[in-house]
């Protein structure tokens, strides 16, 4: 009986752990996008890693999700590494605010209002 409890921590840490994996993959996407905002180039040359950024999104999302379902107890004795996964968490966001900004004021990102394109009847 004694060892379900422990797989059961094993298998949380190594969650953390891939959690931990996506977002620095997440981060280190996020300041090559950071780069390539800050030079005059083709928005074709964002995609690539915006989509890698997308997929890495969703797989984070999954694993966050499998780490939330487990017991909250158990979530709480974790709470030093989910500490360390929030502070990549929000250096992941610093970048792509930055990101973003550097993209809306450099490359004039075209942002429209979904409206004012539809047809009027």
């Amino acid at each position: 009986m004694k060892s379900q409890p422990s797989n059961i921590i094993q298998q949380a840490k190594q969650n953390l752990s891939e959690i931990e994996s996506l977002l620095d993959q997440l981060i280190e996407s996020a300041r090559a996008l950071l780069l390539l905002s800050k030079q005059v180039i083709e928005e074709d040359e964002f995609v690539h890693l915006q989509e890698k950024q997308e997929k890495l999104l969703e797989k984070l999302i999954k694993k966050d999700d499998e780490f939330h379902e487990l017991p909250e107890k158990l979530q709480e004795d974790l709470l030093d590494i989910r500490l360390q996964i929030n502070e990549k968490i929000d250096q992941f966001q610093a970048l792509n605010a930055e990101f973003i900004q550097n993209i809306n004021a450099s490359h004039g990102l075209i942002q429209f209002d979904k409206k004012r394109l539809e047809k009027p009847e």
